[in-house]
């Protein structure tokens, strides 16, 4: 009888066990599902690396893997036709002007933090670092905040999905940002 008993305790343990984690780990992958698609950048903090309060950007997650830029949108056009054939000033005004890095993210604590791999980035110090953001969805609102630097604040709106009914111009998606 006392190894029925324990038999029984054992497997109640385990059930309980399994149950909390499979909680957590539905909780996580919520949040992958939910973060599926692209995002606009809606609003920023103050001082979000210069590239001034009217920055555009679109962030996108697609298959455990994430793109992200963000542009100065009140950057002057280049004199000349072709990027290659920018002057210095030109140059320098579009590099201080935007920031785009692209890898695989991750969520953890419960859905509550994400967790960015840079592959690449604009600004090459990135390069191979983390950087981990506390992230906050309500309906079509995401707010990441940066774990090092609280004032350090991204609020970004979903994009609708392609579909028909959406605008087409050229065979092209329209976002009017």
């Amino acid at each position: 009888m006392a190894v029925t008993h324990k038999s029984k305790l054992a497997a109640v343990v385990c059930a309980a066990w399994l149950a909390a984690s499979t909680g957590a780990w539905s909780q996580e992958s919520a949040l992958d599902h939910q973060l599926l698609g692209g995002w606009q950048l809606s609003k920023q903090a103050a001082n979000s690396g210069g590239l001034g309060s009217s920055a555009k950007g679109m962030l996108v997650f697609a298959n455990g893997s994430f793109m992200l830029q963000v542009i100065n949108a009140t950057m002057k056009p280049f004199a000349a036709d072709d990027w290659r054939n920018a002057t210095p000033a030109e140059s320098q005004a579009s590099g201080k002007g935007s920031l785009a890095y692209f890898g695989t993210y991750e969520t953890g604590d419960a859905g509550h933090t994400l967790v960015l791999h840079i592959i690449r980035s604009s600004y090459p110090n990135w390069i191979g670092t983390d950087q981990e953001w506390t992230a906050s969805l309500a309906g079509d609102e995401l707010t990441l905040t940066d774990t090092k630097d609280t004032a350090e604040t991204l609020v970004w709106k979903r994009l609708p999905p392609v579909s028909h009914g959406l605008q087409l111009r050229g065979g092209r998606r329209v976002i009017h940002f």
